[in-house]
């Protein structure tokens, strides 16, 4: 059947669209047959294509760079969390944000000062307007509803500036593509809720004798300062069942090492 067609003294306009969704407009065509038809408006299209957009990628290109993975670091105090770290981050192109560095330079924020004298007052600070860290942890630490209360106190002033640090710190570090990983040594990453950060969590395990033993030679600290302040974190039990994996760091450091560089490979290996 034989299509009708319109008047020969009147155009009618072709409307094609390309690959891309653009309308070509405006093209006058005498009428034609309903083959001719559709050999000219694929004619039409071939010619009108418009080029490769700019915003488009070739073939062959990457599309995308893979996420720098972050791997967070918890377990007892005096497990060698920090040890292992330093350890894998000294061969490979891997670098450790430490928490507690942080939260110790947060404290010499201006704006943190002033509201911890709002909070505390001046006797926790020395004449040059420091943050006396031994006076503000005599306040903190302790069994009392009033270590408790101040404890929370500082919690609500520091945590908020630390995470923000370790989130700049992350996004920085994943612009950079020459590094592999980030190992987040963070001893209360689990309470704070800095997990949300991580993409793995590896447990450092190690006998309560040897922890006891690694910070009364590095921290000083007798057994009661010890257990009072693992006491405030949460049980081991419950850091163990959370983290994905767990390393024992009962023997040889270089061993633990090794067991935490087999980890971030298979981390960034996914």
């Amino acid at each position: 059947m034989v299509e009708s067609h319109p008047k020969k003294d009147r155009r009618y306009w072709l409307t094609p669209r390309s690959d891309f969704g653009t309308i070509i407009q405006h093209i006058p065509l005498w009428p034609i047959s309903a083959e001719r038809h559709v050999r000219q408006t694929c004619r039409v299209q071939r010619i009108v294509r418009p080029p490769l957009f700019p915003y488009q990628t070739p073939k062959h290109s990457v599309t995308a760079q893979k996420t720098i993975p972050v791997i967070g670091i918890v377990g007892g105090i005096g497990s060698g969390k920090s040890a292992i770290a330093n350890g894998v981050a000294h061969m490979h192109p891997i670098t450790v944000i430490d928490a507690d560095s942080i939260g110790h330079r947060a404290l010499e924020q201006p704006s943190v000062k002033q509201k911890l004298h709002s909070q505390f007052g001046m006797r926790i600070f020395d004449s040059e307007d420091n943050v006396v860290r031994s006076e503000l942890a005599s306040i903190v630490f302790g069994a009392t509803d009033e270590h408790t209360a101040a404890r929370g106190a500082l919690q609500r002033i520091v945590h908020p500036v630390i995470q923000q640090a370790i989130q700049q710190q992350i996004a920085a570090i994943r612009d950079q593509a020459e590094h592999r990983a980030v190992l987040l040594d963070a001893a209360i990453l689990l309470e704070t809720g800095w997990r949300s950060v991580c993409d793995h969590i590896v447990f450092i395990d190690a006998p309560s004798a040897m922890r006891l033993q690694r910070v009364s030679e590095n921290r000083n600290w007798n057994a009661d300062d010890w257990s009072q302040r693992e006491s405030l974190q949460l049980p081991l039990a419950e850091k163990r069942k959370l983290a994905d994996s767990t390393i024992h760091n009962s023997g040889r450091l270089d061993e633990a090492i090794t067991k935490l560089r087999e980890i971030v490979d298979a981390v960034c290996a996914r």
